[in-house]
């Protein structure tokens, strides 16, 4: 197994865990690698962007929530929870 699987692996369950706690800044933090690396699976990088999303709405940066909404519809094109999230928000 890659050993950048397990720190993507790693990363997400630390921003989940966070995010879960309430502590957004953190998380947002902590999701910062995932948003960041091209090479992430997809799957995990559209899962951070919609949490990453999320975790931004829940502080009233709608714009901010938005634009990674629709990075994760790029990436994702036929995710119908990611449309049902940008009309949402």
């Amino acid at each position: 197994m890659s050993r950048m699987l397990n720190f993507y692996d790693a990363t997400w369950a630390e921003a989940r865990k966070l995010a879960v706690a309430g502590r957004r800044a953190a998380a947002l933090a902590a999701l910062a690698p995932l948003l960041s690396a091209e090479a992430a699976p997809v799957t995990l990088r559209v899962s951070a962007l919609r949490l990453a999303a999320r975790l931004h709405a829940d502080g009233e940066r709608y714009a901010r929530g938005r634009k990674l909404l629709r990075e994760a519809a790029a990436l994702a094109p036929k995710k119908a929870i990611i449309q049902y999230e940008l009309g949402v928000n």
